[in-house]
């Protein structure tokens, strides 16, 4: 990657718009973070924002959310960009400007989402959010999690607090701490076999741990063969990965 970016830095500058957000888009899918060419490549990207369409403006603000990448003043440009174009945005895109927002609360930012733009951006993400439906696995791992010490209270598709996200299967433990037990399928991993998680589903995690929640990821291929050896083997598998061990 290293060598791939050394080789695309002094070429920045000849990139077109679509292109430019299609790389930062790229590393922030792949979680990957290199300062020098996020400089250069901010830098090229500033003056021609006017020039990006809604789906280029949003994947460049979702990516600096999810490299976590405070970009300052140039953050303030771009929401304020689009805001000036608002009704061309679709329900993707406004969720994206969305996890931004939030980003930047979490991270008490003095960067402002524009109001309007704020409204619609939430109206778009809590649209999405009507009537949670549990998978069939998600039941399964649920009656086992309620089988662990102090988890028999763990309830399905739980919002937070805030309404702003719902958990797979959220435990309030007798201590006090609130464990989000997130059931995530091949599509929130990099690549397959299951090895990392992908940007977006670690964005949602952050974003729960700020709202006090311990996240735990029990992975569907994982489950599957200790939980076909019995309760016990299923049981072993969820302390493993910390649900009820706190």
């Amino acid at each position: 990657m290293a060598a791939l970016l050394k080789e695309a830095m002094p070429r920045l500058r000849d990139f077109k718009p679509q292109a430019l957000s299609n790389t930062l888009w790229a590393l922030a899918t792949l979680g990957h973070t290199d300062g020098a060419f996020m400089s250069v490549l901010l830098k090229e990207a500033a003056p021609r924002l006017r020039d990006f369409n809604p789906q280029e403006l949003a994947n460049t603000v979702w990516a600096l959310a999810a490299l976590d990448h405070a970009a300052g003043t140039l953050m303030s440009v771009l929401l304020q960009q689009a805001a000036s174009m608002l009704l061309r945005f679709g329900a993707e895109e406004l969720n994206q400007l969305f996890l931004c927002e939030l980003w930047l609360k979490d991270q008490h930012s003095d960067v402002a989402v524009p109001a309007l733009l704020a409204a619609a951006c939430k109206r778009a993400w809590m649209e999405e959010r009507d009537d949670p439906q549990p998978s069939p696995i998600q039941l399964v791992v649920l009656a086992a999690v309620r089988r662990l010490p102090g988890c028999s209270g763990a309830a399905s598709e739980q919002a937070t607090d805030d309404g702003l996200f719902i958990i797979d299967i959220a435990v309030q433990l007798p201590d006090g701490s609130k464990l989000a037990v997130e059931v995530d399928g091949p599509s929130h991993f990099l690549s397959s076999p299951l090895g990392r998680l992908n940007e977006a589903t670690l964005l949602c995690n952050r974003m729960l741990k700020a709202r006090g929640w311990v996240v735990s990821v029990p992975v569907m291929t994982g489950w599957v063969p200790h939980a076909t050896q019995g309760q016990q083997t299923a049981r072993d598998y969820l302390l493993s990965l910390g649900v009820g061990s706190f």
